[in-house]
């Protein structure tokens, strides 16, 4: 049988849907996707987004230290730690707490700076305390040690256990298994059993991964790495994969991303995790890395490479408080348990 005849409402249905169909553009619906995912689908090679959520700061549970209620002068102990690119010291109390941190550049000049540091603290504590023990880590530690009697002269890895162990135990109440230190040209790498050193490394000549680097890349990309550089990374929808190439090659392909119009951003957390390439296969190199991982040093202040690590280890990173002073805290505690445990006086002068 024939169809009916089309009543007015059968017609304006069918003129709607034949208005629809004419309107509907398949081929333009189509390109907007394909500029849409490209859009979302990173232009170079990238990590994942960086963010905070597997990293532990325990610089929040620190109170500033206060002379108020104590009966001055108090018992103290100082740790100097000397290295190539900076000079650390840690004045603490008898229970360990840091009464007094400072970080100074080295700058080939040792003994100008030490004797700088010594003269800043007398300023900030006066005679509120008395030095009752003094120790020193550091590859300048043998001769600033002479020069100021120190009570304890101690290498930087059983310095940074040290330092890390007590605070690990105090602050959260687990043993540190595993140290990430990286300092301004060296880094280190340190296991730990049962409060024992089993293992150690640093690096080599390689700068690529270590805080010198970071700071360099940050001054040619005008980014201030102090607050401004984790926060632009952190902001980073692509981070690029960077790799893991000496200094040199670095810059090399920092410059030629640049001018491939990549974003600033996505380079600088790139080269957040550029470092923790570098330091996991130059130093740490298929090594055991635990549970409980401290990252520590300078380079510690710069949250994105701590991301950066929890993101490419898969595991909570640590990062202490006083992280950049962590050798010198540890210098001063094994002065103190020198000095406590032998009933000693000190011999710094």
């Amino acid at each position: 049988p024939r169809p009916p005849p089309p009543t007015p409402l059968n017609a304006t249905r069918r003129q709607r849907q034949m208005c629809i169909r004419d309107r509907f553009d398949a081929d333009g619906l189509a390109r907007r996707v394909h500029e849409r995912a490209a859009a979302l689908t990173p232009k170079f090679p990238s990590w994942n987004r960086l963010g905070r959520d597997r990293v532990l700061f325990l610089r929040d549970r620190v109170d500033e230290f206060s002379f108020d209620g104590k009966d001055s002068p108090i018992d103290a102990y100082l740790g100097i730690d000397i290295g190539s690119v900076s000079t650390n010291l840690a004045l603490i109390d008898d229970e360990g707490r840091v009464i007094k941190e400072i970080y100074l550049r080295t700058k080939a000049r040792p003994i100008e700076v030490v004797h700088d540091g010594l003269q800043e603290i007398s300023g900030a504590v006066g005679d509120r305390v008395r030095i009752r023990g003094v120790g020193t880590t550091g590859s300048g530690r043998e001769l600033i040690g002479e020069l100021i009697g120190a009570d304890t002269i101690n290498d930087e890895i059983t310095a940074h256990k040290t330092g890390a162990s007590f605070i690990g135990g105090r602050l959260i109440g687990k043993k540190v298994d595993t140290i990430f230190e990286i300092g301004g040209q060296d880094s280190k790498y340190i296991c730990i059993e049962d409060g024992i050193v089993v293992d150690f490394t640093m690096n080599e000549a390689c700068a690529a991964g270590t805080g010198s680097f970071l700071e360099e890349q940050a001054e040619k990309l005008d980014v201030s790495i102090i607050d401004e550089f984790a926060e632009r990374a952190f902001s980073s929808r692509a981070p690029l994969r960077l790799g893991e190439r000496c200094t040199v090659y670095m810059e090399q392909d920092v410059s030629a991303y640049m001018k491939r119009g990549a974003e600033k951003n996505d380079i600088i957390a790139g080269l957040s995790y550029s470092v923790v390439q570098n330091y996991l296969n130059r130093v740490v190199r298929g090594r055991r890395i635990g549970n409980v991982i401290f990252f520590q040093g300078g380079t510690a202040y710069n949250d994105a490479v701590a991301a950066a690590f929890s993101e490419v280890v898969g595991r909570e990173i640590i990062v202490p408080p006083h992280n950049g002073v962590i050798g010198a805290v540890g210098a001063a505690l094994l002065a103190k348990e020198k000095v406590t445990s032998l009933d000693l006086q000190t011999t710094f002068r």
